[in-house]
């Protein structure tokens, strides 16, 4: 489904400060509820069938879905802008358990972890063209679509909620977090 996206009717997201008390309907879950508030936005969260009408009776400003979501939704219908914030990216996850792995030859382990690699490669290909004729696609129904420049104040602002996660998750979720920063600063 690729990255989530926030669309709205009052201005392009272009820095911390458009977000600003901006309404976005969010899924009912803490994390994108304490995402948004870190932001600065003011978080609504609301079942996902209540949307399309709380955007067209302005009862929020915005909302933030994958691209896809808000074509097949026709968001478009009742918003303006779509600011490409890539807050949050859907990934799917090649699992097995331990058991079963084990149970594969070292030889067999390898030309899975091969395929996988290869798939992901493939999936990342389908997804960046599908992204790509999505805006095309939007931008034709009328969204006005702005990239934003410098996506580190948004993330700085979110960097508070690791805490949280810490707290609650422990070592697991403070290992993983130097991970990630790890990569990135490759």
């Amino acid at each position: 489904m690729g990255s989530r996206q926030v669309t709205n009717n009052v201005k392009p997201i272009n820095t911390l400060d458009d977000l600003k008390n901006m309404k976005i309907r969010t899924p009912q879950t803490d994390a994108s509820i304490q995402g948004f508030k870190a932001l600065g936005a003011a978080p609504t969260p609301m079942a996902f069938s209540e949307v399309y009408m709380a955007l067209q009776q302005k009862v929020v400003d915005g909302q933030e879905n994958p691209l896809s979501i808000i074509m097949s939704n026709k968001f478009y219908e009742v918003q303006k802008y779509l600011s490409m914030t890539n807050h949050q990216l859907f990934i799917q996850v090649l699992s097995m358990s331990e058991k079963t792995w084990k149970k594969l030859s070292p030889n067999q382990q390898k030309i899975l972890m091969e395929c996988a690699k290869e798939a992901q490669a493939y999936e990342r290909e389908i997804a960046a063209k599908e992204e790509s004729e999505l805006v095309a696609t939007l931008k034709g129904k009328g969204m006005q679509v702005n990239e934003i420049k410098d996506l580190k104040p948004f993330m700085e602002a979110c960097k508070s909620l690791r805490q949280t996660y810490i707290q609650k998750i422990g070592k697991d979720a403070e290992e993983m977090f130097k991970a990630i920063d790890a990569l990135r600063d490759k």
